[in-house]
């Protein structure tokens, strides 16, 4: 599996995209790997794959096979638990990562709706089959990543966002994720079931999920930056009442032991971290 991350360049798309990644797997031999939950969402771009996606309160697995379809795409994302992917036959997929929020500057479309469809992109962006023939004719990844950009940029509709979600988001990460529903409601003086509402239509999950993953998000800093003697010390620095509270929730969005993670997960660019399995 040959893995290219590339950060977005064009000052105006920053706010709403995190980066580009390009995966290609040329062997016919099976390759899995799994990833964990974040706070961003992957609009993802097959050619001539298949995708088979399982997603259930005891399953979140994707299987890539072969098909006949030249282009495939799905939205990924608001994992509560690891995400499982089995790769069974060549790969060429390209990944457009968006900061939370991020999507709705290109469009209004329900997240449910997006996450149930298998061809998210033309349901988003309309048919764009001769654009994505040339994407994929390229193979540098820094060209791809260009043509993305100015696809991009001629299709952002608004560079807004409700204040309520962006005050929010601001206060989720400022705490790294320690703090309350009712805690959170209260500092930015808004009632519970009015930022639900906002919050829940702008990034596409409730506050209360939000928060657990980007205090998952800062533990998994700590744990890959090895900034602790022992898991003690990372669970108090990770902000958890002790460390059994800390192995079991980590465990729950992991699903591994910290130790175990540990010892097996891999950093791509410092900026993908995952478990591979050839």
């Amino acid at each position: 599996m040959h893995t290219i991350i590339v950060p977005v360049r064009h000052s105006v798309l920053k706010p709403y995209i995190q980066y580009f990644i390009f995966f290609n797997h040329h062997a016919q031999e099976q390759f899995s790997y799994q990833t964990f939950p974040n706070t961003n969402l992957c609009l993802t771009i097959y050619k001539n794959n298949k995708v088979d996606y399982k997603r259930n309160k005891n399953e979140n697995h994707c299987t890539i096979t072969t098909s006949q379809h030249t282009f495939s795409s799905r939205l990924f994302g608001f994992h509560e638990q690891p995400f499982k992917v089995d790769v069974n036959h060549t790969l060429d997929q390209v990944c457009i990562l968006f900061h939370p929020a991020g999507l709705r500057a290109f469009t209004k479309v329900p997240y449910a709706e997006l996450l149930n469809e298998s061809a998210v992109f033309e349901c988003i962006f309309g048919d764009q089959t001769f654009m994505l023939e040339e994407l994929f004719e390229h193979n540098d990844p820094q060209r791809r990543s260009d043509l993305m950009e100015a696809f991009l940029m001629e299709r952002l509709k608004t560079t807004d966002i409700d204040y309520r979600t962006q005050s929010a988001l601001d206060c989720i990460y400022k705490t790294k994720g320690n703090i309350s529903v009712y805690e959170l409601s209260r500092s930015l003086k808004i009632n519970e079931s009015t930022q639900y509402r906002s919050f829940k239509a702008d990034i596409g999950q409730s506050p209360k999920d939000f928060i657990q993953t980007v205090r998952f998000r800062n533990t998994l800093k700590l744990l890959l930056e090895q900034d602790f003697m022992n898991f003690t010390e990372l669970s108090y620095k990770a902000m958890f009442y002790d460390q059994a509270h800390f192995i079991k929730d980590f465990k729950r969005r992991s699903g591994m032991s910290p130790h175990r993670f540990y010892q097996n997960i891999l950093l791509e660019q410092r900026l993908l971290a995952w478990v591979i399995k050839n």
